[in-house]
């Protein structure tokens, strides 16, 4: 088996650790002679200097070039430049501008490599699968009987990477522009692996910082955060250029711990956040304060340019805190279309069953969305059983049909709760939501002007407490 970092498996990543230990060591030796050091240091260079010379993968002429993947080997097919048994080792030959083709099949095994330097990792070691620091296309689905040709078929040929729970599935960083596509992703595990961003451990399918990301045509599924405080159990992308989610299914992961935040998924970028015709299903963000489904129990996201969530079914999803399913917005986000999605039978601990419009939002659309049968429940501040608005400007709700959402044991807006400074409900149907004080649509006294138009509000009780 290929290993260019020649550090496979957990007990590598040990040794990694052990190393610099033992650099210490070496540095007090000094001490002891500075010949027989010198002499150590040369024979020690000429080790690595072999190693590496054996190791190293073929350095590539040019981008564009086809780099393929099959465990059994072989070869040489048609499609391909050069051909590798690990994905890493073809992630390794990159030099940026490759697409690395992946044979049907499930790959194995994870190394480690030193976490990124001058990023506040709390983890010296990262363990995952595959390392991307490359701009490459990584796609599976593809078979050895064709020589890799085009079109590949996951359905006939799943490409499953699985960690097995014994550190992240990927991990990408730098600048560079990745793609993940027709693949399984699944049992990532980021426990003690770090985040960078706010102290615990985060994307124990795929992690991504700085990059600019597409994810398309994939299943991420059966990943979890790990640790004591958790965010994005499927993926983890903050700081990115741009980031799509693309007709894939999310589904059956977890951000665990004290803190779980965003169990599908969480996605903040400088850049645009697209997120359409996605399945985003039975995730969970586990106890604390903000644990939510498809990025929120379910998912996260939010742009500092533009975010689009469109045409998604968000279902199934469960948040010990508050967001069961969907959560958009927050510390001064803008510019959030959420259009054309079905939010169903999400639960939260407390506000915002359904969608959560997070604080200081600003410039936001939902239009033509069906959000039914949500529920907040069991926490001490129960608003919002289908759609909960907090502080923001400019918030818009049309043609929204809002439906059977539910508060359990107190609280308001079993359909909505508005706590925005500027909103206006256009041409929406806010129906048979139950619980709590009884009202449909609640606005919060101190939260500002609130516009409606042509708005049914039609057969609400509070029967369901």
């Amino acid at each position: 088996m290929d290993d260019p970092a020649g550090m496979e498996g957990i007990g590598g990543c040990r040794a990694v650790a052990g190393n610099r230990q033992k650099g210490l060591l070496l540095s007090s030796a000094l001490a002891l002679g500075a010949l027989a050091v010198a002499a150590l240091l040369l024979g020690h260079r000429s080790v690595v200097a072999s190693s590496a010379r054996a190791d190293a993968p073929q350095p590539l002429t040019a981008p564009g070039d086809v780099l393929c993947v099959v465990r059994e080997g072989g070869g040489p097919y048609t499609g391909c430049t050069q051909v590798f048994t690990t994905v890493q080792a073809a992630a390794d030959a990159a030099r940026g501008g490759e697409t690395i083709k992946i044979a049907g099949g499930a790959y194995t095994g994870v190394h480690c490599r030193p976490a990124p330097e001058g990023s506040g990792w709390s983890a010296e070691v990262i363990t995952q699968l595959l390392y991307l620091s490359q701009t490459v296309v990584v796609r599976g689905g593809y078979t050895t009987a064709n020589g890799f040709a085009e079109p590949p078929d996951p359905l006939a040929y799943p490409t499953v990477l699985d960690a097995e729970g014994q550190g992240r599935v990927v991990f990408i960083t730098g600048t560079v522009t990745v793609t993940l596509e027709s693949l399984d992703i699944t049992g990532g595990n980021a426990a003690g692996l770090g985040s960078d961003e706010f102290g615990g451990d985060a994307g124990g399918g795929v992690y991504a910082a700085t990059a600019s990301l597409t994810i398309t045509g994939a299943r991420i599924y059966s990943n979890t955060t790990g640790g004591a405080r958790g965010f994005g159990g499927g993926f983890y992308v903050i700081h990115c250029g741009r980031f799509d989610l693309l007709n894939s299914a999310v589904y059956s992961n977890a951000a665990t711990g004290d803190y779980g935040f965003a169990g599908g998924g969480f996605a903040k970028c400088a850049g645009e956040v697209a997120v359409s015709g996605n399945t985003i299903s039975g995730n969970r963000g586990e106890e604390g304060v903000e644990g939510a489904g498809a990025g929120g129990g379910g998912l996260v996201a939010g742009s500092q340019t533009r975010a689009i969530i469109h045409q998604n079914v968000i279902a199934g999803n469960e948040a010990a805190g508050p967001c069961g399913g969907l959560t958009v917005g927050g510390m001064g986000v803008t510019a959030t279309a959420v259009s054309g999605n079905v939010i169903s039978g999400n639960h939260a601990g407390y506000s915002g069953g359904g969608l959560c419009l997070w604080w200081k939002s600003y410039d936001v659309l939902i239009r033509d969305n069906v959000i039914l049968r949500n529920r907040a429940s069991v926490g001490f501040q129960r608003q919002g059983g289908g759609i909960f608005i907090d502080e923001g400007a400019n918030v818009t709700l049309t043609n929204n049909v809002i439906a059977g959402n539910e508060l359990v044991s107190g609280g308001q807006g079993a359909g909505v709760y508005v706590g925005c400074g500027q909103c206006s409900l256009i041409h929406n149907t806010i129906a048979s939501n139950g619980g709590g004080d009884g009202s449909g649509l609640y606005v919060d006294a101190l939260g500002g002007v609130v516009a409606l138009t042509n708005t049914i509000l039609v057969d609400h009780d509070n029967h369901w407490c």
